[in-house]
């Protein structure tokens, strides 16, 4: 009905008064609703992203949809009281704001509100519309409705999903032409409804299913109740496992449809089934991966294995018209894995992913010479972690010189307590520098840069005193990222190809553990530098990955090195010196959990700025006490290195010196330093190790006489 020039309700003069009232309370309703809507904020840092996260289990569902919004006094009408909500928008099929739904929420725990019996509320007509939580940017196979919004944004965390929450009972939502499969979220209670709902869907010729949760969960569970009690594997294998609904007189068909039952078949179809539950997948590193909102992420072998036993018992009929059925054995199952492998197979897809560092609020890019851009979240970066925090940060400044952060790298850059004025005036000096390197670190592991510098280094934080902030440096490093980015494998352990897998996709691996014979390894120096190395995963073959984490060791005791240090060894260790030593009566046992719980952007932006300055370098800043210390280090370790390095010139011409005239040399040498007797080598082994410690140096025999042919000592005095 068209309206009539000047009546904002569009009323007729012959329609029923009843119907021009109810039509003008409508366009009052609406009117209210808008502008509730329009004055809400969106859910980051409110009280309502709390609620999810802490009290929903949605930790890993950001970015949150638009269609959910916060308002600290939000009122169903003009008359009410207001209260803290989270709404949700509930709009129509042009898009129009036709109701919203709250649910209040308890201002001081974020819980849900039980001042009233009834914290979540609608307001409008609710059955005009629904809530999408899904992305109006994408086009996946999956169409998903939902009565609750907690339950529709649990079915956000398995994968890419068109998502509408019905915030009343389930009912048809026009699926679009690139819809392939349509599941049904059904409570416990309201099975009968949703496989009602789902044969509709399959008259039109869509797979449908709906997605149970277990009995033993409660008469009215739903699909978040089963992830605050089970967790996401649960939710994905509810998924994966839902009953197929086929339309109203048909035998029920399974979801796999094989024709002939072979292990290609099986693999192209469950390949089909899995992109339609997680999006397009890619294999590579040993391993699949699929997209989830943000980054990549691996389908580990056990979920991967338990989807593909879907098959087994599977019913087809052979090439004589004989009905079969699919029996799976353990090495079917691993050649049904290599047949899919082979149809999704980038070997390189990770290798050149753009430089950047992916978080909260999107990717930013890095250029060369060091220039950060916020870019939206996409899979074209194909990054495989994100890492806490929000940028850009509003005050940085401000906030930065008052935070905890700036608090604990003032300490743990700090000179000692037992230093001398000269030592305590050094220490001062090298302090910004230490502090450039620990944001260096951070970005690192942030932008997976750490192996394509032009020296790549393993970093160990070291200190002679129990306490004095490496231990939180080392816990911040890893909690930045996300948990599935960082690996924990003692480098004791890089030998073997069951743990190196485990270092596939990640971008920081931290121990406390650095023995010299595994420092001295051959996968060591490859890991460091981004060589490619082997890798296997359990019962499967070994293959090769490149890669790409910083390895950050801590220690108490720097390695001996019995036989002196490799070069290339030396040149991939970066020692960091921690030595103030904190008051015990002011350590705070919970501020790496404050510092990323309160200053998540701060420390992102700590971060990035280390990022910016590791690129445009291309290496690490060194603080002098890291050279001290390395020079230190090579003194106990290595004399031999540490006596040629200050002893001893290379000549571009013939100059003879007798081998043991350099061994009397070192001896008294060592005995200066303070070498222990135990460390210092024999005249054999001395020569042996010259060798390697100055690979420039040229030998000779006279006679009996082994001598040194370009040498001189750097002591003119010397005879």
């Amino acid at each position: 009905m068209l309206k009539k020039p000047g009546d904002p309700t569009g009323a007729n003069p012959e329609e029923d008064p009843a119907t021009v009232a109810a039509r003008a309370q409508r366009a009052e309703t609406l009117l209210w609703l808008r502008g509730q809507a329009a004055n809400a904020s969106y859910i980051p840092d409110t009280l309502a992203e709390r609620y999810l996260v802490e009290h929903r289990g949605l930790a890993g569902s950001p970015p949150w949809p638009p269609a959910l919004r916060f308002k600290r006094d939000y009122q169903t009408a003009p008359d009410r009281s207001p209260h803290p909500c989270l709404l949700a928008l509930v709009t129509n099929t042009a898009g129009d704001l036709v109701a919203l739904h709250s649910i209040e929420l308890d201002p001081l725990t974020a819980a849900k509100s039980t001042r009233t019996d009834t914290p979540k509320r609608s307001r409008g007509p609710v059955h005009e519309g629904a809530v999408f939580l899904g992305d109006p940017n994408d086009t996946p196979a999956v169409l998903a409705i939902a009565e609750g919004v907690e339950t529709a944004l649990t079915r956000r965390l398995v994968g890419p999903v068109d998502l509408y929450a019905c915030v009343g009972p389930l009912r048809f939502i026009p699926p679009r032409p690139y819809h392939r499969r349509v599941e049904i979220l059904a409570d416990v209670d309201k099975r009968p409804r949703a496989r009602r709902l789902a044969r509709e869907y399959a008259r039109k010729g869509l797979q449908a299913f709906v997605v149970n949760v277990p009995d033993n969960l409660g008469d009215k569970a739903d699909l978040n109740d089963l992830l605050m009690r089970s967790g996401l594997e649960a939710v994905r294998a509810a998924v994966e496992d839902a009953e197929r609904i086929s339309p109203a007189g048909k035998k029920p068909v399974s979801d796999l449809d094989l024709r002939i039952g072979s292990d290609v078949e099986i693999g192209k179809r469950s390949l089909e089934l899995l992109e339609d539950i997680y999006g397009p997948m890619v294999y590579t590193d040993g391993a699949f991966w699929t997209y989830d909102k943000t980054h990549y992420t691996m389908m580990d072998s056990p979920r991967l294995v338990r989807f593909i036993h879907r098959a087994d018992g599977v019913g087809y009929v052979d090439a004589r018209g004989k009905p079969q059925v699919v029996k799976l054995t353990s090495p079917r199952v691993q050649s049904i894995i290599v047949a899919m492998s082979q149809y999704r197979h980038q070997a390189d897809f990770f290798a050149h992913a753009p430089v950047g560092i992916n978080c909260e609020t999107g990717f930013i890019q890095i250029s060369a010479d060091g220039v950060p851009t916020l870019l939206p979240h996409g899979p074209r970066w194909r990054q495989r972690h994100i890492v806490r925090g929000r940028w850009p940060v509003d005050n940085i400044q401000e906030r930065r010189e008052s935070s905890l952060l700036a608090k604990y790298l003032r300490d743990a850059a700090g000179p000692s307590k037992h230093a001398d004025d000269e030592a305590r005036q050094r220490a001062i000096a090298d302090a910004p520098n230490k502090i450039a390197l620990f944001g260096e670190i951070l970005g690192a592991s942030a932008t997976r840069y750490a192996t394509r510098l032009r020296q790549p280094k393993a970093i160990i934080l070291f200190s002679l005193e129990p306490i004095t902030g490496k231990s939180r440096l080392l816990m911040l490093a890893k909690a930045h990222p996300n948990p599935e980015a960082v690996a924990s494998v003692p480098p004791s352990k890089f030998g073997d190809e069951k743990y190196t897998f485990r270092l596939i996709g990640k971008v920081l691996n931290a121990s406390d553990e650095l023995p010299d014979r595994a420092v001295r390894s051959d996968v060591f120096k490859r890991l460091i530098t981004g060589e490619a190395v082997p890798a296997r995963d359990l019962y499967r073959s070994a293959t090769d990955f490149i890669p790409v984490a910083l390895h950050l060791f801590s220690t108490n005791k720097l390695p001996s090195f019995s036989g002196g240090i490799d070069g290339g060894v030396l040149r991939r260790l970066l020692p960091v010196h921690f030595e103030h030593e904190l008051d015990k009566r002011e350590i705070d046992p919970d501020l790496v959990e404050k510092i990323i719980r309160d200053e998540a952007d701060l420390l992102l932006d700590f971060t990035l700025e280390g990022a910016c300055r590791l690129i445009k370098q291309r290496d690490f800043t060194i603080p002098a006490s890291s050279q001290e210390l390395l020079q230190k280090w090579i003194r106990e370790a290595d004399p031999v290195r540490g006596w040629a390095a200050e002893r001893i010139e290379v000549c571009p011409e013939e100059n003879l010196i007798a081998m043991s005239t350099l061994y009397a040399d070192f001896n008294e040498w060592a005995r200066r330093e303070g070498i222990r007797e135990d460390h210092i080598p024999s005249g054999k082994s001395f020569g042996i190790r010259l060798r390697t410690a100055e690979p420039r140096l040229k030998f000779a025999r006279s006679n009996t006489v082994r001598q040194c042919r370009n040498a001189k000592f750097r002591d003119p005095n010397h005879e």
